[in-house]
């Protein structure tokens, strides 16, 4: 029938295309992604979306991508991405993806209060 099913446990957001998005921001860059800019790339590298410098941030670290109305974050590192979220719940992902939601901080190589440099902030609420 063409229809999709999904099975998750955190819901879609509810809003049309264009209203929501997430902003990531490192130092003085500030990056919004959403049904138009729908993804990016994160790393040490010149070829990055949004170029971080953290001590073991990888050259091609991660990529955030906007898709069937959630944001993901892809961890393509040997180090891993480190996600605290605002409510201070704790995510280590290596080689895998998950969903991001609401506010927080992502630590690229290492958790966030370990590596400011490697940190990036996240707002889901665009």
């Amino acid at each position: 029938t063409g229809e999709e099913t999904q099975i998750s446990s955190r819901p879609r957001l509810a809003a049309t295309a264009g209203e929501i998005a997430l902003i990531l921001t490192y130092g003085e860059q500030r990056l919004r992604i959403d049904s138009r800019n729908t993804g990016c790339s994160v790393g040490r590298g010149k070829q990055a979306g949004m170029q971080v410098n953290g001590r073991l941030t990888s050259r091609q670290h991660a990529e955030v991508s906007f898709r069937n109305g959630r944001f993901y974050l892809r961890d393509e590192s040997t180090n891993g991405s480190y996600i605290i979220s605002e409510d201070g719940a704790r995510k280590h992902l290596r080689r895998e993806e998950d969903v991001l939601a609401g506010r927080g901080r992502i630590g690229f190589g290492a958790w966030p209060d370990d590596d400011v440099d490697g940190s990036v902030g996240f707002d889901c609420g665009g």
